[in-house]
């Protein structure tokens, strides 16, 4: 009944028209190159391609009828964050090689790699993609999260510098300078920051943050609880702040808090994370 659910599920958000992969275990095995020709088959002719990644228990029968290819990475069981990689990793490999300047395909190739932390080789490839589309202040945002993650601050510094140029109210080179400062405690250029960011948004949760964070540093335990109490006013579904402010009431002695404050953290984990049915569509064409 459950992969039922889920099958109806997944091809209700399949586009009208579309190609569908449908992920399994026992489908086709093909090689990279097998699998780009088809996608170009495909694209060639304007469709979209949605590919259908199962539950634990694989694909109902209604899902596999619908499919256009039942493809098979392996018979390995691979986590959806996983196989999302993997299956984009296919894609692009393929398209960066017939188009090795495509900097929007350079750009998603970039987001695959932080999404496995590989820093070294986000940052390689981000770089591509903003040589050869400079004036993209997305890929700069991204650049600057890459090298602050590689312990580049100086090159994310100066980054955030050419992004505020072409605009001086981008609020996220703000938070990326606070963010970078922080790390060199360097809290006077820091704070600076935040009260330009606050300018521009009042709500900017991760300001009060980097503020609670600089308190924190200082030993100003109680204003320091204070700004993050405030941050989570703000976003109250981000977890780690929950558990940022338990470790901060812990510092200050007031275990009872910290205990507290802990529990409801556990328990937003034990609501939130639970099992889902992950479709992925993407048009060919669109890359």
């Amino acid at each position: 009944a459950l992969k039922q659910a889920e099958g109806k599920l997944l091809l209700s958000g399949v586009p009208e028209k579309s190609k569908v992969v449908v992920l399994d275990e026992h489908g086709d095995t093909l090689s990279s190159r097998e699998l780009a020709e088809q996608l170009r088959k495909w694209q060639n002719t304007g469709d979209s391609v949605a590919f259908l990644i199962g539950g634990a228990d694989g694909h109902s029968q209604e899902v596999k009828n619908r499919a256009d290819l039942v493809l098979s990475f392996g018979r390995m069981t691979l986590p959806h964050f996983l196989m999302r990689v993997v299956l984009a990793e296919q894609i692009l490999k393929k398209v960066i090689e017939k188009e090795p300047k495509n900097d929007y395909a350079l750009y998603i190739r970039s987001q695959v790699y932080k999404k496995l932390a590989w820093w070294e080789k986000a940052l390689e490839t981000i770089n591509l993609a903003i040589k050869y589309n400079p004036d993209s202040i997305e890929y700069m945002s991204d650049a600057i999260t890459y090298n602050i993650a590689s312990g580049n601050y100086s090159d994310a510094e100066d980054l955030c510098f050419k992004i505020l140029k072409k605009d001086p109210n981008y609020i996220f080179a703000y938070v990326n300078l606070t963010e970078i400062y922080v790390k060199q405690r360097r809290f006077s250029e820091a704070l600076e920051n935040i009260e330009k960011t606050l300018e521009l948004d009042v709500n900017t949760d991760t300001a009060y943050i980097m503020k609670a964070t600089i308190y924190r540093e200082n030993e100003l335990f109680d204003q320091a609880i204070e700004a993050a109490r405030h941050a989570i006013s703000l976003a109250p579904d981000k977890n780690e702040y929950y558990i940022f402010i338990a470790d901060l009431c812990y510092l200050n002695k007031k275990y009872k808090d910290a205990a507290s404050i802990s529990t409801k953290s556990i328990f937003w984990i034990s609501t939130s994370t639970r099992p889902t049915t992950t479709i992925w569509s993407t048009t060919s064409k669109s890359i």
